[in-house]
């Protein structure tokens, strides 16, 4: 649990999250991930489990964002 540190396998439910990713082949990538939703046995708080290549609360992909940043390098340069 990020809130006191408790651990669980105990899952509470699913939640479907859209994510953007980067093109391919010139097509919009939107991946849809199905999200497990934990219940901490000791604070009750509910919590996600986190993706590496995700932030927390984002829609985008650290992948999307470096590519986003590498485009405009190359157009403002």
């Amino acid at each position: 649990c990020p809130c006191c540190g408790a651990k669980t396998k105990r899952i509470h439910d699913y939640r479907l999250q859209e994510v953007q990713d980067i093109p391919l082949q010139g097509k919009q990538v939107i991946l849809v991930l199905r999200k497990r939703r934990y219940l901490c046995p000791s604070c009750r708080k509910r919590f996600t489990e986190p993706y590496s290549f995700l932030p927390s609360y984002h829609r985008r992909t650290r992948r999307l964002a470096f590519y986003i940043v590498s485009l405009l390098r190359q157009t403002f340069s």
